[in-house]
């Protein structure tokens, strides 16, 4: 069978977004403002794309060429909005984390699929002060915020704007259906940063240290709770027949870099860090199915915790609990001395 050549492929991808030909067609005729029948000799390829037309498609439609033509290659082909869209402050990234994840969300069928080795960005959505002190941790280290060089954390950083946007995401990130891979010491990079912070003279209440551990134990709570009733809901109130599913698998031996695939039926994308907190995306249908097949790998190996024998759940959240206790202890004992 003769491969499609470039203008096929692109209007393949094109047509694939409209439920309706017809659709497609009435938006080609505005954007490359034209009539009807220019647009049906293109698709039919009797009539060449011109380049400033297939430049003007690509844009518009947000596609790769580089992605059609190397279809055969080994290039991936990505994006990473800190290029052109620098983060100045706590609420630049939420702000631009949210638009990128409001598109997702709105596909059809979605499903997201995540794998860390610490806790994921948007489960920390649920406790704001915990998101914020790894923003503020981000910020000293990945941003490098001129305002926060010289100023210890303190739970006034997480002010009311940044608040709502955590909100936003928790709600966004609520209505997605989501399975997550996590291991026991997905827990050990916070508490090894509050840790640090403390020693450092990095809190200006160092009581909030031991607040943050608190706060902690009561998102291993609540995750254990959404694990029970395999659907997410907020802190304080309880899962319903609406609620968005929630899988949470067990795997202590396998490391890998943070990792979201979304799936749906418009296809996948995957986001994977990049000099975390920030993330790279891509579309690219190789690495996609590449990625997919990881998770299946993964989970078929791996502990479903919804299923487990509760004894297996509750030695997961009690190991937790214990390392969140060891490092609160501590703290107790440096702030004591000091």
């Amino acid at each position: 069978m003769q491969s499609l050549n470039l203008q096929e492929r692109l209007f393949d991808k094109i047509i694939a977004r409209y439920e309706r030909r017809s659709d497609a067609v009435e938006d080609l005729c505005r954007i490359l403002n034209s009539t009807k029948d220019p647009v049906y000799r293109r698709l039919r390829g009797t009539t060449l794309l011109a380049p400033d037309e297939l430049q003007l498609l690509a844009i518009h439609y947000n596609i790769s060429l580089d992605r059609l033509i190397f279809t055969e290659s080994t290039k991936l082909v990505c994006s990473f909005r800190p290029i052109n869209h620098k983060v100045n402050n706590f609420e630049d990234y939420l702000t631009y984390f949210n638009s990128d994840f409001e598109l997702v969300r709105r596909m059809p069928n979605l499903q997201m699929y995540s794998a860390s080795t610490e806790i994921p960005v948007m489960a920390c959505t649920y406790f704001p002060e915990l998101l914020g002190f790894k923003l503020y941790v981000w910020g000293r280290t990945s941003w490098n915020f001129e305002y926060l060089r010289n100023r210890p954390f303190s739970f006034d950083l997480i002010n009311e704007p940044v608040r709502r946007t955590i909100r936003e995401t928790q709600a966004h990130y609520n209505q997605v259906e989501t399975t997550e891979l996590l291991n026991v010491s997905s827990i050990d990079m916070t508490l090894a940063q509050i840790e640090y912070q403390l020693y450092s003279e990095g809190f200006a209440n160092p009581d909030e240290a031991l607040q943050l551990c608190d706060i902690l134990a009561k998102w291993v709570a609540h995750l254990r709770e959404m694990v029970i009733a395999g659907r997410k809901f907020e802190v304080g109130s309880s899962a319903t027949d609406r609620s968005a599913k929630f899988h949470l698998y067990h795997n202590e031996i396998f490391f890998t870099t943070n990792i979201t695939s979304m799936q749906s039926d418009l296809g996948p994308v995957v986001y994977f860090t990049y000099n975390g907190p920030n993330f790279l995306r891509t579309t690219d249908e190789r690495f996609c199915d590449f990625t997919n097949k990881w998770f299946e790998d993964v989970m078929a190996k791996s502990n479903h915790m919804t299923q487990v024998s509760e004894r297996t759940r509750e030695w997961f959240f009690r190991e937790m609990n214990k390392k969140i206790e060891r490092v609160k202890q501590r703290l107790i004992v440096y702030i004591d001395e000091a």
